[in-house]
């Protein structure tokens, strides 16, 4: 089992997802990016919108259910605050074992839970960003 520590919030999901959560979510990989749609139903409007993670230079990424079995160990993400939170690792065996290949520097260790859809997603990229909202007719 891969340990993980020391997880840092980079975006709160709660910011813009609604009190029940995504209704789904696609990924897309191509030429080292990729792409995380996550759908949802605005407040507001009750129109569909959606908000994309980018992650420049996804060296790896796995999806497993949530809740279920992993094939990370992070003691601190039991912490309530962050479970609705992209985060990034301080600390992740994995990035520990590539640091000796001339492809482990600059990368990060990113996840995220999407509760509705019951998925966990950890990507090790060097860089993500989150897009504005986009709303869908």
């Amino acid at each position: 089992m891969m340990q993980l520590s020391n997880p840092k919030q980079v975006v709160n999901l709660d910011d813009f997802l609604p009190p029940d959560g995504e209704e789904r979510f696609d990924m897309f990989f191509a030429d080292g990016v990729l792409s995380l749609d996550i759908f949802y139903e605005t407040e507001d409007s009750g129109n569909d919108a959606k908000r994309r993670i980018l992650f420049d230079h996804a060296k790896y990424f796995f999806k497993t259910p949530f809740p279920g079995y992993s094939f990370f160990s992070c003691p601190d993400d039991r912490n309530l605050s962050l479970l609705n939170s992209l985060v990034e690792y301080e600390h992740s065996d994995m990035l520990a074992m590539e640091r000796g290949s001339s492809m482990g520097a600059g990368y990060k260790h990113y996840r995220l839970f999407l509760h509705s859809t019951g998925v966990a997603i950890h990507v090790i990229a060097q860089s993500c960003e989150i897009s504005v909202e986009e709303l869908l007719t």
